[in-house]
């Protein structure tokens, strides 16, 4: 071999290396910030389950996915509590499994994804709450306001809720079994993406409010809740269901539910 062949060789030698002490710093820096946004997140261990009864009600939107989440870890170990889980923001499974799920399912990889991607699915939400009360228009607003208060929810969700339906056009037609099925969805996204830290508390608990004002809107109670989520859980046409079924059915009925253990907010709770 040559002077300038070997010269070649020892230059491509010497790239590849550098490439590989960048990947691996690389790797390194992203591991880093992951980590540091889970352990500041509203997701992690220290972070205690909120008390406040909407707080903990709005979480527990989301436990059609919780409790699979719950039952597929059931026997390992978890980081944070069942409280923490059902109530707060945290997941049953480690935080690099969530990211992937965000990932796959909603495209969410960055906090930047994230707010953006809860944001946007919030107001289609208020969007599709506001035509399934629209028969409560001739309602004195002041009276679903009021409703709405006494169960929990804070004067700025409302106030977003009850603007979505001044601006909704008469005539349409609401699907409240598909509407339950949005909700459950987007509570279990906030949650996933508060759990890993991508989306901060202040932002987490602004969207769960606003979910939770359309849940307490539309739904009257835990069973007319479950009985729409089935049939809308139907009505996706998604595959393998039978884990949700059996777990709604199990939210409804076990003692240890965290639906049986907290009451619908249709009283109030200031």
């Amino acid at each position: 071999m040559d002077s300038s062949s070997t010269t070649f060789v020892i230059l491509i030698f010497a790239a590849v290396i550098i490439f590989g002490i960048v990947a691996i710093g690389r790797s390194l820096t992203i591991r880093k910030q992951r980590t540091r946004l889970f352990t500041q997140g509203p997701g992690h261990a220290s972070v205690e389950a909120p008390q406040n009864p909407w707080r903990r009600f709005s979480c527990a939107l989301a436990a059609p996915y919780t409790r699979v989440e719950w039952t597929a870890t059931r026997g390992a170990r978890r980081s944070a509590s069942a409280e923490q889980t059902w109530f707060g923001y945290a997941a049953a499974v480690a935080p690099n499994v969530t990211r992937q799920s965000l990932a796959r399912d909603w495209g969410v990889r960055t906090p930047k994804h994230a707010v953006a991607k809860v944001a946007e699915y919030v107001q289609i939400l208020l969007a599709r709450g506001a035509v399934d009360v629209s028969d409560l228009r001739e309602e004195d607003a002041t009276a679903l306001k009021t409703r709405l208060l006494h169960a929990g929810a804070p004067e700025d969700a409302v106030a977003d809720l009850l603007a979505a339906i001044a601006q909704t056009p008469p005539g349409l037609t609401g699907d409240r079994d598909a509407t339950v099925f949005d909700i459950a969805r987007l509570a279990n996204l906030i949650r996933w993406s508060a759990s890993t830290g991508l989306l901060p508390l202040a932002e987490a608990q602004a969207a769960s409010d606003r979910v939770g004002a359309v849940a307490v809107a539309v739904y009257g109670s835990w069973q007319d809740y479950a009985t729409s989520y089935l049939a809308g859980l139907r009505a996706s046409g998604v595959r393998g269901t039978k884990g949700y079924v059996s777990g709604t059915q199990w939210l409804l009925e076990d003692p240890a539910s965290p639906w049986v253990t907290e009451s619908w907010p249709t009283h109030s709770v200031r």
